[in-house]
């Protein structure tokens, strides 16, 4: 099924044909994919998920706190490369009982990718990422003297 078909007007069509209609047909198809991409199918299952992420940053330390309920740590990687940091993982559905119909569900299930850039100032050889209560946190360690560098730009 195309997602914008093709409706070639007949010669006693163009009179009919409404610009208005074809936008709000327009409009729906568009919730319609943003739906599938938000939720996954109309079941919830299998949808693209994106933990929350908090940053803090200290004198001595970059630390990156991700809500991940329901995974352990070896559902999860965490990869440095080219500066920068990758977690990803997998959360899995629960398997159906024969006799339990979901009527509803919520919660997102799949795979999920974070790549966030590093600052210069962080020690790579220092990272160290724990999961603990669904939350993983990834500590890093400042390399000491080197600073955050903020350069200001005038405009003209």
């Amino acid at each position: 099924m195309a997602l914008f078909p093709i409706k070639r007007p007949s010669a006693g069509d163009l009179g009919q044909w409404d610009p208005f209609t074809e936008l709000s047909r327009l409009n729906e198809r568009m919730s319609q994919m943003m739906d599938f991409w938000r939720n996954g199918e109309k079941t919830g299952t299998l949808a693209r998920w994106f933990p929350a992420l908090d940053v803090i940053e200290n004198e001595k330390n970059l630390i990156l706190k991700l809500d991940t309920p329901g995974l352990e740590s070896k559902d999860i990687k965490v990869e440095v490369n080219e500066g920068q940091l990758t977690i990803s993982g997998e959360r899995k559905q629960e398997k159906e009982e024969k006799n339990e119909e979901f009527t509803h569900i919520e919660r997102s299930y799949g795979s999920f990718m974070r790549v966030l850039p590093l600052p210069d100032y962080v020690n790579f050889d220092s990272i160290d990422a724990e999961c603990k209560q669904g939350v993983l946190t990834v500590k890093m360690d400042k390399i000491p003297g080197r600073k955050k560098e903020v350069k200001s730009i005038p405009v003209h």
